[in-house]
């Protein structure tokens, strides 16, 4: 028998023995590092049962933008153009004294039908801008609900207040809310993307004025 043949049946069963532990440590080795974090989870005490897992796995509801000109309908409403905004305007100041807030508004926009329960008010130039300020009771764990729908495209949030701005259907909308001695304070404005330069220092002015008499912004 050469060497050579010799070589071969000592090294035949070496290398069938590797193989055999080979075949064992890819069993062992098999599952995904996935499948071994889960059951790690589980393990630590976080068993959810079949109802949890199937809501936790569905999506955060969104707040969407509300439209402003849906209130009142049937109200008279003057008819605006846009040249309005170019003009300087005065402003008058709005002071709720149900829930105890102010704002200015400019006297160009028309008082809209104030609510019989004295929440608020509207305030709109035809159908180019609308202004709204108002309170509610606030509920037991109230939670905010400025938009945080695909529309947004700016939006800033702590436990209490928030403010989203955003555009929908060729407007752009502006909201803040606010909660203080258990009443939610909201204050919103939409108006047409068109007039957004225009409409920019309005903004301003109406935001600047905005204020919660008994608690501090």
């Amino acid at each position: 028998m050469t060497s050579r043949h010799w070589t071969i049946v000592v090294l035949l069963p070496i290398l069938l023995a590797l193989a055999l532990v080979g075949c064992r440590r890819q069993a062992v080795e098999k599952p995904d590092a996935g499948a071994s974090l889960q059951a790690s989870q589980v393990d630590d005490g976080a068993k959810p049962d079949a109802a949890a897992a199937e809501s936790r796995s569905e999506p955060r509801s969104a707040n969407d933008f509300s439209d402003e000109f849906r209130y009142a309908e049937d109200t008279e409403v003057r008819p605006a153009r846009p040249e309005v905004l170019k003009k300087k305007t005065a402003y008058h100041a709005y002071i709720n004294s149900r829930f105890g807030f102010r704002v200015d508004i400019p006297a160009s926009f028309q008082d809209m039908p104030e609510p019989e329960n004295g929440d608020g008010m509207q305030w709109r130039l035809g159908k180019i801008a609308v202004i709204a300020a108002s309170g509610i009771n606030a509920m037991d764990n109230e939670t905010l609900s400025c938009a945080n729908s695909s529309n947004v495209t700016a939006h800033t949030e702590s436990k209490t207040s928030c403010w989203s701005t955003g555009r929908k259907d060729g407007y752009i909308y502006w909201e803040r809310e606010v909660l203080r001695r258990g009443v939610s304070f909201s204050l919103r404005m939409q108006y047409l993307e068109s007039v957004k330069e225009l409409m920019d220092p309005i903004v301003k002015r109406v935001n600047a004025s905005w204020q919660i008499f008994g608690a501090d912004e």
